[in-house]
């Protein structure tokens, strides 16, 4: 019978579509891509779909992935020469070599010092120097995974090349900038805050109550209140931000002799304090610990000359009558937040004064306490 016979006639069409089936999923294991297929090999009489475009990533290599898109890595040649002009009996006796780096992009020289680790370190920078440049970086480093010190003294020490590109921090950017401005902006608002708040005594009672009484309800008070009070504010404003750029101006007087390069500052807005100081970021290399410590103390140093002169120059106009007038009344209490400045205190504004509910004082003494 007729009917009969089509299974029959359709059973070679089936096991070629699944041969065809069997093929594409075999080119999609081995990686390969198809988009199209050839008139010819389509089976006829059967409506099949265009393949998808298919990758399987079983065959990507890692390793090859990470060094196209990782860091440049050190020239060999250049590793080559360095070993052959700079390490020896009377530098560094060079015994093995190591991958250096986040992503092994540089290389660590070990081996055993033959003399003082200063004075090599220095002379293998400068030898780098002239043999490649401003192309790498040298920095020694403890050596690691090492089990006793140096027989000269101190720990063992290794050294590791990177590219200067890699081993330094990267130019700033457009956006630092627009934070940089937009944090020094909220500092300066944090400032002006800090000397409104100064004059608490002469706020108005709504707007006291309504910051320091934590079960206050209702709505917030009109703020325009507090403008008449900008312009006083303005002397405590302005010694808080003169303390805090001249902590600045020290960082970059001690790092420009020592050429190193200082980014800009990020300054940290604080309305209890006016401001919380700032960060600034290294930008170079720095040669040795000595010239990092140099470098960051130099700010603090600075800005607590500069705090300590205007908390004194301040006392002294407190105790001065003629300059009443500037005045400010202060709580008592805030002299017992620092012991030495609270002794200090008393002795130029006598013990009555700073035991009476309030104590008044020139806006100098609160930019500089």
């Amino acid at each position: 019978l007729p009917g009969l016979e089509a299974p029959e006639a359709a059973a070679p069409v089936e096991a070629k579509v699944g041969a065809a089936e069997e093929l594409g999923s075999e080119r999609s294991r081995s990686g390969s891509f198809s988009s199209s297929s050839s008139p010819s090999s389509a089976t006829p009489g059967v409506s099949s779909e265009p393949p998808l475009l298919s990758f399987s990533v079983d065959n990507i290599d890692t390793v090859k992935l990470l060094e196209l898109l990782g860091p440049e890595k050190v020239d060999q040649a250049d590793v080559k020469a360095i070993k052959e002009k700079f390490f020896g009996y009377t530098t560094f006796w060079l015994t093995r070599e190591e991958p250096f780096g986040d992503l092994g992009e540089g290389v660590l020289f070990v081996g055993n010092l033959r003399g003082d680790r200063e004075e090599i370190f220095g002379k293998l920078q400068r030898q780098l120097r002239e043999l490649t440049g401003d192309k790498y970086n040298l920095f020694m480093v403890e050596e690691p995974n090492s089990e006793e010190d140096d027989p000269r003294g101190g720990p063992r020490v290794s050294f590791g090349l990177l590219r200067r590109e890699v081993s330094e921090p990267g130019p700033t950017t457009l956006w630092q900038y627009v934070i940089s401005l937009l944090l020094f902006l909220l500092t300066v608002f944090s400032c002006i805050e800090l000397g409104i708040a100064s004059k608490i005594s002469s706020l108005p009672p709504d707007i006291v109550s309504y910051f320091t009484d934590p079960n206050a309800t209702g709505p917030p008070p009109d703020m325009q209140l507090l403008l008449p009070f900008v312009e006083s504010a303005l002397p405590v404003a302005y010694g808080v931000l003169a303390i805090q750029l001249f902590h600045e101006v020290g960082h970059f007087l001690a790092a420009y002799p020592k050429n190193v390069k200082l980014g800009i500052p990020f300054f940290i807005p604080n309305f209890t304090l006016g401001t919380f100081g700032s960060i600034t970021q290294f930008k170079s290399i720095l040669p040795d610990r000595k010239t990092m410590f140099d470098v960051s103390m130099a700010g603090p140093l600075a800005g607590a000359a500069l705090s300590f002169s205007m908390f004194s120059v301040g006392l002294w106009l407190s105790s001065n009558p003629a300059g009443a007038t500037d005045l400010v009344q202060v709580p008592s209490n805030l002299f017992q937040g620092s012991l030495l400045l609270g002794l200090i205190s008393r002795a130029i504004l006598g013990y009555s004064a700073l035991h009476a509910a309030t104590v008044s004082i020139h806006p100098l003494v609160i930019a500089g306490w």
